[in-house]
């Protein structure tokens, strides 16, 4: 096979928006018994299939004891409420687990999942009335519904619906905190709330449902019974693999008409003066899937708006939206000189730490934002702004393998730094060809390989379709350019 036999085979593979499943989420679904009994026994199995070595529920590594909480609270108090046999044997297994990393998060400086301090105080509650936890928890939960009730102070009744920032974590309401829901306009036009199976699986649990969400629900659980951490995320799947296939010089070259066919999906999905959301059945829209998409647009000659990419340009982005944007700006033709583009990148100097890296709030390891800044930022400073910085700390912080990884090395971290020191290569930075070659033939070796949950929603997950996208692109990158052991042609004869 060629690279463009793997683009093709990529490209049909767009269109679900799947990631890996959550425990988390799967929890929330296996306590649809009374309402769905078949999806709620699915969801009941995979849990069971699920309990790590320890005893807890999560992303088997790295270790995240935020993602490890709620996705243990949640297994746990929905086989202790419609567990049969001997579940109750799982749930005690979890005890000490459970203990350990409710006493880590308390002392970790580890990013947060999101939305932990409102999940966790409603899950960690209802697990102290069922007996899951006992009074060892009585500090933190305390603690944490505090922090949920200081979050909730400005919130409206009636005002949490399908546009809320608070709908995909609607589930926080128990209680008075019921009263914020607005109930009959959660649900989005795919059937979901907030794009979240838990979320969706909480509202049908509350309000009895509908055929439209329980058929959300059924369309997102895997044949194994688990549930996504988030989804579909069709649009912002499309948006990045296509960004990612864009990079090379050919654009994958014989994909080229798979490429349209997802093109078109995104031409489609447009929606001018808004974006676009995670997702094309979402009611809410997402800047860093609108950059992406803008950016992919705008480069295959498609007229978009300017004008609704910019209104996305405003304060209160994380680090990686802002990195999202400054490409999309740039892919519009804006010189250095913009105000617009000299506002992010203003923006990215403020928030990048003093040796060289971002963090990101919505993924684990610093080296997909920082190699994305790198590339986004290419031909805009000199050797000491912040774009030369980075590049230099990616450089050094490469393994003598040629990967790189925050923890152990992965393949979309390597695959993420190997894109940015190729292009960075081409365009006369100064990289070593040594650093690329051996960034692509560890990449090359460890290609076919699971792919970690690095990124962070309720739970931690991993975007499949997206990280092989990277991958792909990285390997073609190099292997364009001939600094690689083989040449591209060789490369590709061998596969």
């Amino acid at each position: 096979m060629t690279r463009d036999d793997d683009a093709i085979a990529l490209l049909r593979r767009i269109g679900d928006g799947r990631v890996s499943d959550s425990a988390y989420d799967t929890g929330w679904t296996a306590r649809l018994a009374d309402t769905d009994p078949a999806l709620a026994a699915s969801a009941l199995d995979w849990l069971r299939a699920h309990q790590l070595p320890d005893g807890t529920w999560g992303a088997k590594a790295p270790y995240h004891p935020h993602d490890r909480v709620l996705c243990t609270l949640s297994a746990t108090i929905a086989l202790t409420l419609h567990g049969s046999g001997t579940d109750h044997q799982l749930v005690r297994r979890a005890a000490p687990a459970l203990r350990k990393a409710l006493a880590a998060v308390s002392r970790t400086t580890t990013t947060e999942t999101a939305g932990f301090g409102l999940l966790a105080a409603t899950l960690l509650r209802h697990a102290w009335e069922l007996g899951i936890v006992g009074d060892e928890a009585e500090n933190i939960l305390v603690l944490l519904a505090a922090e949920r009730e200081q979050h909730l102070a400005a919130v409206r009744p009636g005002t949490v619906d399908s546009r809320s920032p608070l709908a995909g974590y609607a589930e926080f309401a128990t209680g008075i905190n019921l009263r914020l829901l607005a109930p009959d306009a959660l649900v989005s036009p795919d059937g979901s709330v907030g794009s979240s199976p838990a979320t969706t699986a909480f509202h049908v649990e509350v309000t009895g449902g509908s055929e439209q969400s329980l058929a959300y629900l059924w369309q997102m659980a895997s044949q194994s019974g688990g549930m996504p951490a988030t989804g579909p995320i069709d649009a912002f799947e499309s948006a990045w693999s296509l960004r990612n296939f864009a990079l090379t010089r050919t654009g994958i070259g014989r994909a080229s008409a798979q490429r349209r066919r997802v093109l078109t999906g995104l031409e489609q999905s447009w929606m001018t003066g808004h974006g676009l959301g995670s997702g094309t059945g979402s009611s809410s829209v997402d800047s860093a899937t609108t950059a992406a998409a803008y950016t992919v647009l705008s480069r295959s000659s498609t007229v978009v708006d300017l004008a609704t990419l910019l209104a996305h340009t405003g304060t209160g982005h994380d680090t990686s939206t802002d990195v999202h944007l400054l490409e999309a700006l740039r892919a519009a033709g804006l010189s250095r000189s913009h105000p617009y583009v000299g506002r992010m990148v203003q923006r990215l100097t403020a928030s990048q730490h003093c040796t060289g890296f971002w963090r990101d709030p919505r993924h684990l390891s610093p080296f997909p934002v920082t190699a994305h800044a790198v590339i986004a930022g290419l031909g805009l400073d000199h050797h000491d702004g912040c774009f030369g910085r980075a590049l230099r700390w990616l450089l050094d912080a490469q393994r003598s393998d040629g990967a790189w990884g925050f923890e152990d090395p992965t393949a979309e971290e390597t695959a993420c730094c190997l894109q940015a020191i190729t292009l960075a290569h081409r365009r006369g930075e100064s990289v070593p060809e040594q650093a690329v070659r051996d960034g692509h033939g560890w990449l090359q070796r460890e290609t076919g390989r699971p792919h970690p949950a690095l990124w962070i929603g309720k739970s931690l997950y991993a975007p499949g379709t997206l990280i092989d996208s990277t991958v792909l692109s990285a390997l073609t990158l190099a292997e364009e350019d001939r600094l690689t052991s083989l040449d591209a042609t060789s490369a590709n004869a061998g596969r």
